[in-house]
């Protein structure tokens, strides 16, 4: 337990410096996608956005697909898991999203891991990981 202890504040100490470290929100998003992969198992990870003007919800930052997948992947507000939590502004959480309704599978996660998604109502996003199993 003590360990487990060092080990999340080494993980909270490693994030604070990413956020110190640049102005760059996609490097330091990507940055700590990386962090949550070298430290909890991160299979896979976004950060998305959501564009007013479209009402479209933009991946910005992936972490285990391509860039190019990343960058083409757009949801609307309530489709999918992505679409649902931004439109909520609740965090879901699934043994397997590609067992849960409304699942898309436009991003898809490695297969059989826990995952979770996370709202941010300051700028209308959601964080979207999946991780391998404890």
């Amino acid at each position: 337990m003590v360990r487990r202890k060092q080990t999340d504040v080494e993980l909270l100490a490693e994030i604070a410096s990413a956020f110190a470290g640049s102005l760059d929100l996609e490097n330091t998003f990507g940055a700590i996608l990386r962090l949550l992969d070298e430290h909890v198992g991160l299979q896979q990870g976004m950060i998305t956005l959501l564009d007013p003007d479209s009402e479209l919800i933009h991946v910005n930052v992936a972490h285990g697909v391509s860039a190019a997948d990343a960058k083409s992947i757009t949801y609307r507000v309530g489709e999918g898991i992505t679409g649902t939590v931004v439109q909520s502004g609740r965090r879901l959480s699934a043994p397997t999203f590609t067992r849960t309704r409304g699942f898309s599978t436009r991003w898809a996660p490695a297969s059989g891991p826990a995952a979770q998604a996370w709202p941010s109502s300051a700028c209308r996003s959601s964080w979207r990981i999946a991780r391998s199993a404890p």
